[in-house]
């Protein structure tokens, strides 16, 4: 019988030098962070299961990010704390787990808290039996009982008591709630051929998701705020199949309200993790790569699409922000978040005091207070007489009010800005997560590809070809794709995420650069992506031979990232309608027929999903543009990157390329080379136009394209 938790890694310990605990040998920031305290620290190994089982200890597993608030308040009061860490060591063995090293074992763990109590989020705290029955989950605990929250003390010794006086009651309770584990993921994989995938399918989701809608401030719910890019994501494919007026201005709304308001930081660029409440005032203040990677991804296409020049501002001045703090020179790849605290407080670095503004601009503060909502009250009692620069009013009515040109307000606006940038440097800047995750930069890869095609921009270009190539390096050397870089070249082994992103930013790549490798590379990280995690109908979260923690999961779900299968399955769509394998397709099929019914229970929750289907609905739209003169291409390029079409795939063929192109299409290997340029539109319905030169006919045409209501 298989165990409930087989760990293959062994860490081959040594004992640590004094003051410190097992995480002193590890890579992780989040685990370095933990190294000093009490608490005797194993990383996740085999050794820590077989001390539990050898000492007859029950396990303490906690996890969290280097970035997380909760995560540090919790660490300062409990696991810092020498009279709670002597209780964990004498009733647990106590492991840390950065769930950005292990998205794999988080999002098991995380099912199990969604199961057991649905408040979720990090710290993620569980307590195990030697064996590895979970009987206890919570998220934050303080150290001492309050308002209705167990503390740290009270827990140990509850816990220890029912251990030794009630052991049988506790394997009960684990065996049930592995029970309901092993239900829950049954159901999620509960395979039919009785729907029928069709754009009601995606009628249906739209109708949803716009239940969710704030028309007064955007955004899914009434509460806390995030970004949810998949989603957003999936209403651009919607708005574009459709013309539905409603999903565009959702969008709209949404994308507005996010760049005027306090998640967004006017002063240096980039999204906080989220907002605190309704109105996106108050953030939290992190900065993750994946937002914003995904977010500058989204503004471009909402650019491309109506031509906002906001949104094109927001997103250079968002990729700004990345090079300035989060982007690695050395190996021209990107670190994973800056944190949100500064000198032990939340937020400090990007608050401001009325005084301090007004210090700093003199005669400006008047015109740049009512624009951003300055107040000397502060943006909210939360903050006290702190403030969030929002966006309060418009420029026309500012510039009304105080009687200013347009040039003379942006020229205001700007220069106060730069300046509050040159005094907030010399504050104590949040600390930087130099971990290097290869999920989250093939995201950054496929943002900065589609924003430089949209925005003809070779230097964003060149930024995701060296990125890439860093990664495909390392790739060509290991036969294998990491999931983990350190900045000592250690590496922890891909998952699905990191083989699906990387195939899809690499497609993504081909497609803005034209360079034929990255769709070849893009071919073989997909047949890899089978051969290492497609299994039965769908695609495991981790590769054959990988740790076994109670299942092993295949997963559609969105959480801040989309999905691996969501983004498995656009891949496996793009590639076969490149090579016409029909292989592709089946599997691409089956992991559709595999998911439906939880992407129709939870559409907001399957959003990348959903624009997978959008996919494989069609129609799809592949451009050739086929010249000897490669000077003649640029003329095309620039009519298609003006309309918004997102099912579309660009091929420009010279006689050079044709002969890479025969290597994975017999269409482009064979299509004719023409003295002029001229264009070609091949629909997946199975027709395509009479090659044409006049760039009119291609505008036209794409027009029709893009207005089709299918």
């Amino acid at each position: 019988m298989q165990s409930l938790i087989e760990v293959t890694q062994s860490k081959g310990l040594k004992n640590p030098p004094e003051g410190k605990n097992y995480l002193y040998y590890e890579q992780s920031l989040y685990l370095k962070q933990h190294q000093d305290n009490p608490v005797m620290w194993y990383p996740w190994c085999r050794e820590a299961f077989e001390a539990a089982k050898e000492q007859n200890k029950l396990i303490f597993i906690s996890i969290g990010y280097s970035t997380c608030h909760w995560c540090h308040v919790m660490e300062r009061e409990s696991f810092s704390n020498p009279d709670i860490a002597k209780l964990m060591n004498e009733v647990f063995v106590s492991i840390k787990i950065d769930r950005e090293e292990r998205p794999d074992l988080d999002r098991i763990f995380m099912r199990i808290c969604e199961i057991t109590s649905g408040n979720c989020g990090w710290p993620l705290n569980l307590i195990l039996t030697p064996d590895g029955l979970p009987i206890f989950v919570a998220t934050y605990i303080p150290p001492e009982t309050r308002r209705g929250l167990i503390g740290m003390k009270e827990l140990i010794q509850n816990i220890r008591k029912l251990w030794e006086t009630e052991r049988e009651r506790c394997i009960s309770v684990g065996n049930k709630i592995i029970s309901a584990l092993l239900d829950v993921e049954k159901q999620i994989l509960k395979k039919t051929s009785d729907v029928q995938i069709s754009q009601e399918i995606l009628i249906y989701a739209f109708e949803s998701i716009k239940r969710l809608f704030d028309p007064e401030f955007g955004g899914f719910g009434d509460n806390m705020k995030f970004p949810n890019p998949s989603v957003l994501y999936f209403l651009l494919r919607f708005y574009s199949r459709t013309r539905n007026k409603e999903a565009l201005d959702i969008l709209e709304k949404t994308l507005d309200e996010m760049r005027y308001g306090g998640i967004y930081d006017h002063i240096g660029g980039g999204f906080h993790r989220y907002a605190v409440e309704r109105t996106w005032t108050i953030p939290h203040f992190e900065k993750m790569l994946y937002d914003n990677a995904q977010l500058i991804e989204i503004y471009s296409e909402a650019y491309q699409l109506t031509k906002k020049e906001i949104y094109k501002q927001t997103v250079y001045h968002t990729i700004e922000y990345i090079l300035e703090n989060l982007f690695d020179k050395n190996s021209n790849l990107f670190y994973i978040a800056q944190d949100a605290e500064s000198e032990g407080e939340e937020g400090k670095y990007y608050l401001w005091e009325y005084d301090e503004i007004k210090e700093i601009l003199g005669e400006n503060i008047e015109v740049f207070a009512r624009y951003f909502g300055i107040s000397p009250y502060g943006s909210s009692y939360i903050l006290g007489r702190k403030n969030v620069l929002r966006i309060s009013n418009t420029p026309d009515k500012i510039m009304r009010l105080y009687n200013l040109g347009q040039e003379e307000f942006d020229c205001l606006i700007k220069n106060s800005l730069q300046k509050l940038k040159e005094a907030r440097s010399k504050r104590v800047a949040p600390h930087i997560d130099k971990k290097i995750a290869v999920d989250i930069n093939s995201l950054m890869i496929k943002a900065l590809s589609k924003a430089s095609f949209i925005l003809n921009d070779r230097d964003v270009l060149d930024i995701a070809k060296k990125s890439a190539d860093s990664i495909l390096s390392i790739f060509k050397e290991n036969g294998w794709i990491p999931h983990v870089i350190y900045q000592d070249g250690s590496k922890i082994n891909g998952l699905l995420d990191d083989y699906s992103f990387f195939a899809e930013a690499l497609l993504e790549l081909f497609f803005a650069s034209q360079e034929i490798e990255y769709l070849l590379d893009a071919k073989l990280i997909i047949d890899l992506m089978i051969s290492r995690f497609y299994n039965d109908g769908a695609f495991f979260n981790q590769p054959r031979n990988s740790d076994f923690v109670f299942v092993r999961q295949k997963d559609a779900s969105d959480s801040a990232v989309p999905s691996g299968n969501s983004v498995a399955l656009s891949a496996l769509l793009k590639i076969y309608s490149i090579t016409n394998d029909i292989n592709y397709l089946k599997i691409a099929e089956s992991t559709i027929q595999t998911f439906i019914n939880s992407v129709l229970s939870s559409p907001l929750f399957h959003s990348y999903f959903l624009s997978a289907i959008d996919l494989y609905i069609g129609q799809n739209c592949e451009i050739v543009i086929s010249s000897k003169n490669k000077d003649d291409i640029e003329r095309f390029l620039d009519v298609i990157r003006d309309i918004f079409l997102p099912q579309k795939m660009i091929f420009v063929l010279t006689e050079e390329s044709r002969k890479e192109f025969s290597k994975i299409s017999d269409f482009l290997g064979n299509f004719p080379i023409y003295e002029k340029g001229k264009v070609c539109i091949c629909s997946s319905y199975g027709y395509c136009t009479i090659p044409t030169e006049n760039v009119d006919d291609l505008k036209n045409t794409l027009k029709d394209f893009a207005l089709y209501v299918r």
